[in-house]
């Protein structure tokens, strides 16, 4: 029964002096979720437009925008970053499938900007002054 006793009060000391112990002072380097190469790419074309043409149903066909790129590997999409004075920014992020090779597009039936701009981990890509009116 001592030995019981004695077992219950080093343990709890043991574990304090472990808890207490200095940590490691290297520092454990993060990886990057975007290589850094993701953002060098060719963009071969650049447009967009409000579709105005009415669909089968009778509502018309919203917002588009469409970037060329050369081929390169990696598959990328367009995620919108918001709507600020009448521009739509859009972010290019990584994307799984095979689909966003060579071409990378936006759509959506409630933006209707005048203007759109492009960023890739922060920099400006690209920009449109002008978005066409399809009809």
């Amino acid at each position: 029964m001592k030995r019981l006793t004695a077992l219950k009060l080093t343990l709890p000391i043991t574990l304090a002096a472990a808890c207490a112990a200095p940590a490691a002072t290297t520092p454990v380097p993060v990886p990057s979720p975007i290589p850094s190469s993701f953002c060098d790419f060719e963009s071969t074309d650049f447009s967009a437009w409000t579709n105005r043409m009415p669909s089968t149903d009778g509502s018309a066909g919203g917002f588009v925008a469409a970037m060329e790129l050369a081929d390169d590997g990696v598959s990328r999409r367009f995620e919108n970053a918001g709507v600020r004075n009448g521009r739509l920014r859009l972010n290019i992020v990584p994307w799984g499938p095979k689909e966003g090779l060579g071409k990378i597009v936006y759509r959506s039936t409630i933006e209707t900007p005048t203007g759109v701009d492009v960023y890739c981990e922060g920099r400006l890509k690209s920009y449109l002054d002008e978005v066409m009116v399809v009809y």
